[in-house]
């Protein structure tokens, strides 16, 4: 889950963002061919954590993905954490670099933070009960939205 010089790859900051669920696990209906849904309360907040995935030769496409939680109070705020080609993903810098077998370490401080999470705000509705969510999810990604509720969220899930 980490390189030679200690820099983590995608996989465990994956591991990371599962560290970071909450610990209870709401239902979720709706179904589709590539892209997995969870959503996870802990408390105050809910996580919504989304992969876009498909079977090794399979067709697999960005897909633009909504979720709607429904019995919902007003969340306070919102931020998404997502593993891509462009997020928490050192390989691609690497690469940048011209794959050198022996890192300085700049280099490796440079990977180091292409590696980490970030969180980047996320715009959402609310109306009547119903927060709404829409995301653009890469092929082969994971994204986990997190809101804040003012009080225990209790609200129920369709993606």
């Amino acid at each position: 889950m980490l390189n030679l010089h200690g820099v983590p790859k995608p996989i465990y900051r994956a591991y990371e963002l599962l560290h970071h669920l909450g610990t209870e696990r709401l239902s979720v209906a709706g179904a589709h061919e590539t892209v997995d849904a969870w959503v996870v309360r802990d408390g105050r907040s809910a996580t919504v954590l989304l992969t876009d995935h498909a079977q090794p030769r399979a067709e697999i496409a960005r897909q633009r993905v909504e979720v709607s939680l429904t019995s919902a109070q007003a969340p306070t705020g919102a931020y998404i954490e997502r593993i891509d080609e462009d997020h928490a993903n050192a390989p691609r810098p690497c690469q940048a670099m011209g794959d050198p077998e022996y890192l300085s370490p700049q280099q490796v401080e440079q990977l180091q933070a292409a590696s980490r999470l970030a969180k980047k705000p996320l715009e959402f509705g609310y109306q009547e009960g119903r927060i709404r969510l829409e995301v653009d999810l890469p092929p082969h990604a994971v994204a986990a939205i997190t809101l804040a509720f003012p009080a225990e969220f209790l609200g129920k899930v369709r993606p």
